[in-house]
């Protein structure tokens, strides 16, 4: 579980299974994650004569869940042949709200 600033809780999963049978050899691993990151910062712009041109207030608030999946498969057919598999797999779901305001 992971616990947010804003008193919100989110299941953060991880799963592996990790085995050898004969030649076979296998890895297989998921991952789902919570993220929240929240930021606000001032941008001050100024003309070459040093005198201000504008201020820009910006709120950026990401709130996103990150999945990913990993599969490591090989199969040794004989002492000098080995067949390999990988597969990766990852998907963020980024909603994201951007707010500005110029002064």
């Amino acid at each position: 579980m992971r616990h947010f600033h804003d008193n919100t809780i989110r299941p953060e999963t991880t799963f592996s299974v990790i085995g050898q049978q004969s030649g076979f050899n296998y890895l297989l691993s998921a991952d789902m994650a919570p993220w929240y990151k929240k930021e606000e910062s001032v941008e001050l712009s100024m003309h070459p004569d040093l005198s201000f041109n504008e201020i820009i207030n910006l709120e950026r608030e990401t709130d996103r869940s990150s999945y990913t999946f990993n599969s490591n498969l090989s199969w040794g057919l004989n002492e000098k042949v080995r067949l390999a598999l990988n597969l990766f797999y990852n998907k963020n779901d980024p909603p994201r709200e951007f707010l500005i305001n110029a002064e």
